[in-house]
């Protein structure tokens, strides 16, 4: 037997959690387990709990993306790259070679 398959549009599940993120947020808070927030918003949201758990870690817990970004790009302490000849000094008085 072959499950019907259901008449809802990819993506879907990501716009329904999305419309319901700060009721999520409220009862994480809340410190109300997320399989209890999960079942709380189960029928709003049409996805299943491993879906859930997905979206709240990348969605809710994680950092924002604008300091990963700055962590990425900040600037890098530069160093001064010397030639051989630079690197290998010797004295060029006729004095030191004789």
């Amino acid at each position: 037997m072959k499950k019907a398959k259901k008449d809802v549009l990819r993506g879907a599940g990501k716009v329904a959690f999305w419309a319901r993120k700060e009721s999520i947020e409220k009862m994480l808070e809340a410190k109300h387990t997320l399989m209890a927030t999960f079942l709380a918003h189960q029928k709003e949201v049409d996805i299943g709990y491993g879906q859930f758990r997905r979206y709240v870690n990348e969605f809710i817990r994680s950092k924002p993306k604008e300091r990963k970004q700055a962590e990425k790009t900040a600037p890098k302490e530069k160093v001064k790259e010397l030639s051989i000849h630079e690197t290998f000094k010797t004295p060029t008085d006729k004095k030191d070679i004789l």
